[in-house]
Parts: structure tokens; sequence; C-alpha cells
């Protein structure tokens, strides 16, 4: 009979495809036979085999054929002592072993790998906060290198000609750094591609018309951006 003549609805050839069961082997009890999820839950109470996990990993691994043992479970279930009482005693002893008889896996300690030795340093809040930024930055925003020669010449004049007047007027001396950061915002919002992100999805560009410059400083004991 060929598979396309046997009636029966998806949840029943679903079911039996679960359980391993041939449908031809189930009587349906719907029009012309059709096979219902009810039909296959019948014949397995009533003609499939039931045995333990345990016990059916025990039967595959000594070749024995456990569709054939009696159950004394619930409803004949095969259970691990059905399966046992069919192994001479010594194999029982030697293959069946309880938790107690495994033996432990040394544990190795944590710092030893399989290169050497190693030393855990459990970090700082300050050096976890400047770990979990760069995660975030190397993740969001492009990380690559240039490297260019500059006359600093100019610059240097420049310095030397606000040093004095910004100094009187706010008490804060005038560094390089100070006038290199405000290169930097006159670039970028000369130049807003550079200064643009991308939404989560990556289907569109946000221009940002404002510059969020911080500059890393480095200490003694971790990174800051005053």
């Amino acid at each position: 009979m060929a598979d396309d003549k046997l009636r029966a609805t998806p949840a029943a050839r679903k079911l039996a495809d679960d359980l391993g069961i041939n449908l031809y082997d189930v009587s349906g009890s719907g029009a012309n036979g059709r096979v219902h999820k009810e039909d296959v839950e019948t014949y397995k109470d009533t003609n499939v085999v039931r045995i333990s996990p345990l016990a059916k990993r025990i039967a595959l691994e000594h070749n024995i054929a456990w569709q054939e043992i009696q159950g004394t479970g619930h409803r004949g279930k095969i259970m691990k002592k059905d399966v046992l009482a069919l192994l001479p005693e010594n194999i029982e002893n030697d293959s069946i072993k309880s938790p107690a008889q495994i033996e432990k896996v040394e544990e190795v300690p944590d710092n030893v790998t399989p290169y050497g030795e190693i030393e855990r340093i459990p970090m700082t809040p300050m050096r976890k906060v400047i770990a979990q930024r760069m995660v975030e930055s190397y993740l969001t925003a492009p990380t690559f290198t240039l490297n260019y020669e500059v006359d600093m010449t100019e610059m240097l004049a420049l310095r030397k000609k606000v040093l004095e007047p910004i100094m009187e007027a706010t008490g804060k001396k005038t560094t390089v750094t100070d006038l290199l950061s405000l290169a930097v915002v006159k670039i970028l919002m000369k130049h807003p591609y550079i200064n643009a992100s991308l939404t989560e999805d990556g289907k569109t560009i946000i221009i940002h018309n404002y510059v969020n410059l911080a500059m890393a400083v480095g200490m003694d004991n971790g990174l800051m951006t005053p």
C-alpha cells in the first residue's frame, strides 16, 4: 500500500513519528479508517514496550533485546532491575557502578593552564569601567590608525600668543593638547560625516550637529577622560 493512501491526521503522523510507530499497524477510528492522534496513543499504551532510559542504556550496552523483557514496573514498564536480572553477577558488579563508585576527576587549580601558571588580579571599579568603555568603543566605531607628520610651528606660535590672556581670564594654562582638541572639534563640525553614527539596524545614518569630545589621560592606577 502506498503511503499516500494511508489516511491519518497531521497530529497522528507527528506523534507516530516521535514514538517510532508504524501507522500501518494502527487501527484508525475516523471516517474511512482515518487514524487520529488518539488512535496512536491507544496503540502506544497497548503495544509499545515501555522502558526507563537507564534500563534501555544498560540493555544496549550488553546487547540485550529489551523488547522481549517482561517489565515489572507500572503498566509493565521495564526497569533497571529487570535488565540486571539477565546479566551475570560479575558483569553487573563490574559495569554498573553507583555514583559513589565513579572515580572523581582531579580538579585542576584555576591558576594553571596547559601552558603554565597564571595570576588572577581582581579589577578595581575604575578599571572595570575602562574595560567596558573600550569594548563598547571597539564594537560601535570603526578602528583604524593614521600617521602624519605635522609642522607645529604655527600652533606653537598661537599657544604662545594666547597663553597669558587665557591664564589671566581663567587661571588655567593652555597646553598643546588643548589646541589639538580645538582643532579636532572644528574639523568634526566642518565634516559632519566623520562625526556620524548608524542606527542599531544599520539602515540609517545619524548626523550629530554637536561634538562631544573627551581626551583620555593615563594615570598610574587607570585611565580618565576629564
